[in-house]
């Protein structure tokens, strides 16, 4: 594995997160993740088996339905702000997969490990740093913080502790030098 320091993990996980934010146009909470599987970044739905695979398995699970202007995936049993984590924890699980299957062959490519953040990386993407840093100087305090974004309240009190960083949108093209093994 790549000789990376927790904050350089941290950073690449980050700028994924923010680069897919980018690539949906989102401007306001609550990030839709939902949407990305509808219609994932090119590089995604031609590079990657694996997201392609995750697509299948989550279409077969749940079912698409209409809430509050965004399209989602609906399992019967767990509260919508559950959902929209544990959607956005796999989708770094499946572009990890994807990374790895794209370099399988390619002993001289060295992958770092980011499976430790894919919590990190489904705060930043339901909860993406421009948006809380807006929120912030809105004066907007912590107790509304899970509810504008929807996202579990547990999870929300982590968020509101990370960092914030400076992020300049850089969409799919992002996406394509930052995670392309070619």
């Amino acid at each position: 594995m790549a000789n990376l320091t927790e904050d350089e993990r941290q950073q690449i996980v980050r700028d994924l997160a923010l680069a897919l934010v980018d690539y949906m146009g989102v401007k306001y909470p609550p990030v839709w993740v939902e949407n990305l599987l509808k219609n994932p970044p090119t590089l995604y739905r031609y590079e990657f088996q694996s997201a392609k695979i995750l697509h299948k398995i989550l279409d077969a699970i749940f079912t698409w339905t209409q809430v509050e202007g965004g399209i989602l995936l609906v399992p019967s049993e767990l509260p919508l702000v559950e959902r929209r984590f544990i959607l956005a924890r796999e989708l770094l699980r499946a572009v990890i997969d994807g990374l790895h299957e794209q370099v399988a062959d390619s002993a001289s490519v060295l992958m770092p490990d980011l499976g430790d953040y894919e919590g990190y990386f489904a705060r930043v993407l339901l909860a993406p740093d421009p948006m809380v840093d807006a929120y912030r100087k809105k004066g907007q305090d912590f107790r509304g913080f899970a509810e504008t974004f929807l996202i579990p309240s547990h999870i929300a009190s982590i968020r509101w502790k990370d960092p914030i960083y400076p992020h300049h949108g850089l969409g799919e093209e992002r996406l394509r030098h930052a995670f392309s093994v070619s």
